[in-house]
């Protein structure tokens, strides 16, 4: 991969951190007018250290401390350091707005370095729990004739002519059932055959199936009303003879 990239010291946006670099306290050379001042250890109770404590402060507070710029680094050990990021860290990175992380984060050399470093260690114990092939034949996940006798004997599993039988034994079978349903609907009895032989009422023939219910219901409070009309006329014609008996003897 061939990157044209421009040239560090006259980028406006790497010379503020070259030259805050320069003040920082730990990386500022030895010798300059910006170096920060040598404090030689005292007394705690001495007045000399709050004044140098003071002045420690408000050169800090003058020369912050910054971060390490990534971008002084050389390209490929700045790669070598996207290798071992996420993809949610790769993609907050190329959504920065810096064209160089940007292309750096979607090079496909770094992902394809990135599987092969990163991607089997995640992949491994989704490997070591996947079922092998009897258990998916098992389960119909593998389908063909004779799927369990050809890994247990560890044959190969599908030939172009197996994955042709396999197909026609399907059409096969569906027409099977086709035709077992055709000679099931033709066989089933007639509506008149059924009412004749009480196993759909009268009413129900010109009713919707919804109102069956409801139909069933007021058939047998009317089988009820008339049962407690025979036997209330049964009592009232016994205890009319009872009574003419009586009065004869």
């Amino acid at each position: 991969m061939s990157l044209d990239f421009q040239d560090q010291s006259s980028s406006p946006t790497l010379a503020a951190p070259m030259e805050s670099a320069v003040h920082h306290p730990i990386l500022a050379p030895t010798s300059g007018s910006c170096t920060a001042p040598n404090y030689k250890h005292s007394n705690p109770n001495s007045s000399s250290q709050s004044d140098s404590e003071r002045d420690l402060n408000a050169w800090l507070a003058l020369n912050p401390p910054l971060p390490f710029p990534i971008l002084r680094l050389p390209t490929p050990i700045i790669l070598q350091i996207f290798t071992c990021l996420d993809l949610p860290d790769l993609d907050s990175l190329r959504s920065t707005g810096h064209e160089l992380l940007a292309i750096l984060a979607t090079d496909s050399v770094l992902h394809k370095q990135r599987l092969r470093s990163v991607g089997s260690t995640c992949l491994k114990p989704h490997f070591l729990n996947r079922p092998n092939r009897l258990d998916l034949a098992k389960t119909s996940k593998i389908k063909g004739l004779n799927v369990e006798a050809k890994i247990l004997r560890g044959s190969y599993l599908h030939s172009p002519t197996s994955i042709r039988t396999f197909e026609n034994s399907q059409k096969i079978h569906r027409l099977i059932i086709c035709t077992k349903l055709t000679k099931a609907l033709s066989a089933r009895p007639v509506l008149c055959q059924l009412t004749s032989t009480n196993l759909i009422d009268e009413e129900l023939k010109t009713v919707s199936p919804a109102l069956a219910p409801t139909i069933r219901l007021l058939k047998r409070e009317r089988a009820k009303d008339r049962l407690a009309q025979q036997m209330r006329y049964v009592r009232l014609t016994r205890s009319h003879f009872d009574g003419h008996g009586h009065r004869e003897m």
